[in-house]
């Protein structure tokens, strides 16, 4: 996108000098030495083109472009509003309003955040901060509507999902209950003796379903020829701590003593789950250690892990990146209340006393991610305990990439990676 904003701009400011007669009727009557800024507009577009080309002056530039697209926007419009001293098509003439607008709305978005200079953030992951920041669902100094909120998260989901993700087609789901815990399950086949991946939704344990993560839960099924089992535990504030651990596990009795009725095999068990749900596969681990239930792996993608919510990634990525600092203490409240809880091993599974003998693990991170560090010290404490497990740390993306992964390359590709790990089990 730099580089095709650079050539444009070295095109236009050479035009000015080839087609000045062009230009000069562009300029609104009430605009002294006209020529004069016709010739001066086009070395600005022409140094601007440069500098866009340019590694280390592409956000210096890019502030420029802004400035310069608000100077001329005047002589755009007069263009419009003047067609008839125009040989060119009333379209084509009009389309140059939204056009300058949407690169007033580029280049906004590119000088935005100084630190994401370097760091490889595409465009779209950039254009869902800018959403994010405009229309900040949650503001913790304000009372918080649960039922508004999680309309409004659902609504954000599904304009993500459609954006930025394809719904993926599977041979069947089915809608059933584990137990009295509604459960959706995916197949991508007919046959017997199925992997089975029993998954957890993030949102804090306050937001968020079914619905929310149906087509991560697709993309699963599909890329792994496995049954998804997709768990709607209940949300806080409604139901606090231990509610949703409660219901995780009594989704995976259930599928233990009943996944063989459709075609799977509950003695090749993985628990997945992203953020607060990337919590509870972790939890349930260790539960099911403790219970002696054979797991086949674990999948933990961005996991909150430590209930004391202080690593320094919490610090380094906490305002600006989709999930916030305030934000996350604010889950926190919604479902440990009481503080005594917040660093129980039961939902802050790092303060386990035993981490040898887990299910086989893979821990996936953001590298804008205010949790990154509580799965990067997760992965330490598995190693150094001698389980299998393995760690990848997703440059360029944010917290929830697993739901809008056609936002990049790097995004889509953790679900090759998962199919990868699966595979060498």
């Amino acid at each position: 996108m730099l580089y095709f904003m650079a050539s444009l701009y070295l095109l236009a400011g050479v035009n000015h000098f080839l087609y000045p007669d062009f230009y000069y009727k562009m300029i609104p009557d009430y605009l002294p030495f006209a020529m004069q800024l016709v010739y001066i507009s086009g070395v600005i577009e022409i140094i601007l083109g440069i500098g866009l080309a340019l590694p280390r002056t592409q956000k210096t530039a890019a502030r420029g472009v802004v400035i310069l697209l608000i100077a001329v926007f005047p002589a755009n419009l007069n263009m419009a509003l003047n067609t008839q001293d125009w040989h060119i098509s009333k379209a084509t003439l009009y389309s140059r309003l939204p056009f300058q607008l949407f690169l007033v709305f580029w280049a906004w978005i590119y000088t935005r955040d100084e630190n994401r200079e370097q760091q490889n953030i595409t465009w779209k992951t950039k254009l869902v901060l800018l959403f994010a920041r405009l229309r900040k669902p949650i503001d913790p100094n304000e009372n918080i509507d649960i039922a508004q909120l999680r309309k409004k998260s659902e609504r954000a989901s599904r304009l993500g999902t459609l954006l930025f993700d394809s719904k993926i087609d599977v041979v069947d789901t089915i809608d059933a209950t584990a137990n009295g815990v509604p459960i959706r399950i995916y197949k991508n086949s007919k046959s017997q003796n199925q992997d089975v991946i029993i998954y957890f939704h993030g949102g804090g344990f306050v937001l968020y379903g079914l619905h929310s993560h149906e087509n991560i839960c697709r993309r699963l099924c599909t890329m792994n020829d496995c049954i998804v089992l997709s768990v709607d535990y209940r949300l806080a504030p409604e139901f606090s701590f231990p509610v949703a651990h409660e219901d995780a596990y009594t989704a995976i009795l259930w599928t233990k003593n009943n996944i063989e009725k459709h075609g799977g095999n509950p003695n090749a068990l993985i628990l997945a789950g992203d953020s607060a749900g990337g919590n509870l596969a972790a939890c349930m681990a260790h539960k099911c250690k403790k219970e002696q239930i054979s797991l086949k792996a674990q999948i933990l993608n961005y996991p909150w892990i430590d209930g004391k919510l202080d690593n320094p990634s919490i610090h380094r990525n906490g305002k600006g990146y989709l999930l916030e600092k305030e934000t996350m203490f604010w889950f926190q409240e919604q479902y440990t209340p009481n503080k005594n809880d917040h660093c129980n091993p039961l939902v802050s599974p790092c303060y386990e006393a035993d981490f040898s003998g887990l299910a086989p693990a893979f821990i996936l991170t953001a590298e804008f991610d205010p949790l990154l560090d509580d799965g990067f010290k997760y992965y330490n404490q598995l190693l150094k305990s001698g389980n299998k497990v393995k760690y990848t740390e997703y440059k360029g993306v944010i917290h929830g990439f697993l739901n809008i992964p056609l936002i990049s390359n790097t995004a889509i590709k953790s679900f090759a990676d998962i199919h990868t790990f699966l595979k060498s089990l």
